[in-house]
């Protein structure tokens, strides 16, 4: 591992001590060192390690204490150091091999510049690391102005067992899950998609936001709002809203003075929408989420139509440059929430409405049952399931994973984690044979990703501790090599 200056032997007559000097990475730093791009080769890499037999990785831990409004969960991982037998995984910041925008990719004409598939140059995970995501989950952060995750990734040294480094778990948490959805659409979601819908309004809603819609869009520390947006982790205090100036002009909608939960929608007493949750543990919070019928939404608008660009972003262009979408659509748990979670989005408050004619589905939220139903969704759909990562805590309905290829991050996860999983086999409609395969399954071509238009996909992620430990050694060499970070002695 580069940049390893980790122990000092320090003698004084019979007295010896040895001095362990460690690197402390902020938040800032992980956000300076580690972009959505070079995040999906190291997730890529990652995924294919673990298909490929090449890491250890037991099923997290998680601590409840009974008095605790919230949780510890404990994720470790070791990487062997060698890259998956008949894989070539591109190193960060470097693509070769098929273009996404060929014919060869499965998402030709969908995801222009982005790389799904085996790709030439080393692996970035083709060095050994060891190391443990330690996360707390406290669900009220949100109304405190907080990220409900909060911890440290710990980097150690693969051969001594020394602490190298702590990260800010929070930052990498965020940035990493939203690079495994967007690797995920590059290989599931039909060519030409063009109308994403994100359930929620949080730190992964923004995230996935990011990671999908390209550099142009806003995001992550230092993000300064537009007019009329708010640049909270998008959670409204407010009882209810009425649409005021500028929603007219924005998306043509009507809004009343709260949102109802429609049929066949399960108002969550408890739940928040994508109040910073990240697909690692879900947890149901705050006052209340729905999303049904009580606005009527006017459909088929493209992203910044009608609007003045914000935050460097041309209206209606550079929303679209990672994955050629001409529309956003965002249902946050109240309106007033999703129309200020993004000025180049467009709110809706009936979910139904919202993904009818969507081609990708986020779920980024912390609903305790489920917000996605079967009947919404659309033939050839492609949703990334994120928030609900516990198994007493679903997003989606039954019947749509019974109606899905459903693709795991991990198998042996979604069985014993996935309240989405479970609850659909205890209502008898899916069983482990159900499984179509694990996504790096997928990006190394053992397992087909889709293989029709008509399909509906949906990948489950529930967040690894390989993720982080990749991540995480990537983060101490950038910071060693490039002085970020605080070295610290021990």
């Amino acid at each position: 591992m580069a940049g390893i200056a980790h122990s000092t032997l320090i003698s004084s007559g019979c007295a010896r001590s040895i001095v362990i000097a460690m690197l402390v990475i902020s938040a800032a730093d992980v956000h300076a060192l580690l972009t959505p791009d070079t995040c999906r080769d190291l997730m890529r890499s990652a995924l294919t390690a673990l298909a490929g037999g090449h890491a250890f990785q037991p099923l997290r831990t998680v601590i409840r204490p009974p008095s605790l409004n919230g949780l510890l969960g404990l994720m470790s991982a070791h990487v062997t150091g060698h890259s998956p037998a008949g894989a070539s995984i591109a190193a960060p910041g470097r693509s070769s091999g098929p273009s996404a925008g060929s014919s060869s990719s499965p998402s030709a004409g969908f995801s222009a510049g982005v790389s799904a598939g085996p790709s030439s140059g080393p692996s970035p995970a083709s060095e050994p690391a060891f190391g443990m995501k330690s996360i707390c989950v406290f669900p009220g952060n949100p109304l405190l102005g907080k990220d409900s995750h909060q911890g440290v990734v710990t980097l150690f040294d693969h051969e001594t067992g020394e602490p190298l480094a702590i990260i800010n778990a929070s930052a990498v948490t965020e940035i990493r899950t939203a690079a495994v959805s967007a690797l995920t659409t590059a290989a599931l979601a039909r060519p030409g998609s063009r109308v994403l819908t994100i359930f929620g309004t949080g730190v992964q809603a923004r995230a996935h936001l990011h990671a999908l819609t390209g550099p142009g869009s806003p995001t992550g520390p230092g993000h300064s709002s537009g007019p009329g947006h708010s640049s909270d982790p998008g959670y409204s205090t407010d009882p209810g809203f009425s649409a005021g100036p500028g929603s007219q002009a924005r998306t043509g909608s009507e809004a009343g003075p709260g949102v109802s939960a429609g049929p066949g929608y399960a108002a969550v007493s408890g739940g928040v929408t994508g109040s910073g949750s990240a697909a690692d543990f879900g947890m149901a919070a705050g006052s209340g989420y729905a999303a049904g019928s009580g606005s009527a939404i006017a459909s088929g608008s493209a992203v910044g139509s009608g609007m003045a660009a914000g935050s460097g972003m041309a209206a209606g262009s550079e929303a679209s440059a990672g994955f050629g979408f001409a529309e956003v659509r965002v249902v946050g748990r109240t309106f007033d929430a999703a129309f200020r979670f993004d000025e180049n989005t467009r709110p809706f408050a009936d979910a139904e409405a919202a993904v009818a004619g969507a081609d990708v589905i986020v779920t980024a939220t912390t609903a305790a049952d489920p917000i996605l139903m079967a009947d919404w969704v659309d033939p050839g759909t492609h949703i990334n399931a994120v928030g609900s990562s516990t198994p007493t805590a679903a997003e989606l309905d039954p019947a749509l994973l019974a109606r899905a290829v459903l693709i795991a991050d991990r198998r042996e996860s979604l069985i014993h984690e996935s309240g989405d999983y479970q609850r659909a086999a205890q209502a008898g409609t899916i069983n482990p044979d159900h499984i179509h395969g694990e996504l790096g399954e997928v990006l190394t071509g053992r397992v087909p990703g889709r293989t029709s238009p008509e399909q509906i996909t949906v990948f489950k992620s529930l967040g690894l501790a390989i993720e982080d430990v990749v991540v995480a050694r990537y983060l101490y060499d950038r910071a060693s090599a490039t002085g970020r970070g605080q070295r610290v002695t021990f």
